[in-house]
């Protein structure tokens, strides 16, 4: 099997792993876990504890039995996992990041928890934090400083991305996996507290640099948020370069932030992938994956 390493966060990222699920490759996700809003932000600040949210939401995605009895059990846990609470002091908090807490605080161990909560799940891959630590994401902005993901993404005139502290470490088989990935996807998602974030970190920024693995970056649909408003896919594809990142291709959805002046050794894809929803279309991104990067 080829083997195939989608970093991101957020939305993003879960969608590519569920569309590759069908095919015949060895996942793992490299999850952000910069987040310090909703749920998993109340977390962190409560508990001094890497962001779940995300993690559960890849692990969610790559969950899968082929057998129809463990299927219908796994249905069930999944629904759990995914149950958010609705009032009183848990109001707003996802039951399945407060299971991954109470197991990392079991364990006294995060990625001790991710595992043993991917067993559970029947997760068909590997769901790995990007850091070892717990980091706190900040911008360099035409006004200053701006700390933490909920505050950057209402802030416009984002300049650079940089993480606190500076020499954050990746978990412990990240830089492994990216050397030895056949395929490397930068997953779609918010620019600059999804995508960026991960690729920063100093020893994957490395890897990412000399691996033999294609990169290819897949855009978003559009831009969501005042961090990102007004730029185009060309802009887009800059602001990941500047931050140090290797990209080799560059698949754009048809008439959504398309990619017109890349640099001239990139290969830039254009294809009907996007829907009238604004999400993208799993089926045609599934196919056009298999085909250009010669999947099964």
């Amino acid at each position: 099997m080829k083997k195939v390493v989608s970093i991101g966060g957020g939305h993003g990222l879960s969608m590519v792993l569920r569309t590759l699920l069908p095919c015949n490759v060895e996942q793992t996700a490299i999850v952000s876990v910069a987040d310090d809003g909703g749920s998993s932000g109340r977390l962190r600040k409560d508990l001094d504890i890497l962001s779940p949210g995300d993690i559960r939401a890849c692990m969610l995605a790559l969950s899968q039995s082929d057998d129809e009895d463990e299927s219908s059990q796994l249905a069930s846990l999944k629904k759990i996992f995914e149950y958010r609470f609705d009032q009183g002091e848990l109001d707003g908090h996802s039951l399945g990041n407060l299971i991954i807490v109470a197991l990392a605080r079991e364990s006294k161990s995060f990625e001790t928890a991710v595992r043993q909560a991917s067993e559970l799940l029947n997760v068909r891959g590997r769901v790995l934090p990007a850091t070892e630590s717990s980091v706190v994401l900040c911008a360099q902005t035409e006004k200053g400083l701006v700390r933490g993901q909920v505050q950057i993404e209402q802030t416009p005139g984002i300049e650079k991305i940089i993480l606190d502290p500076d020499d954050a470490l990746p978990l412990a088989g990240v830089v492994e996996a990216i050397l030895d990935a056949d395929h490397i996807i930068y997953a779609p998602g918010s620019l600059f507290t999804s995508v960026i974030p991960s690729i920063i970190i100093p020893e994957i920024s490395h890897a990412l640099k000399i691996t033999e693995a294609d990169i290819t970056m897949l855009m978003n649909l559009g831009t969501k948020g005042p961090d990102t408003n007004g730029l185009n896919g060309d802009q887009h594809l800059e602001r990941v370069l500047e931050h140090g990142a290797r990209v080799d291709r560059v698949i754009c959805a048809i008439d959504y932030l398309c990619v017109e002046n890349g640099p001239q050794n990139m290969e830039v894809v254009q294809a009907a992938i996007g829907s009238q929803n604004d999400v993208h279309d799993i089926d045609a991104l599934r196919k056009l994956l298999v085909d250009i990067l010669k999947l099964e």
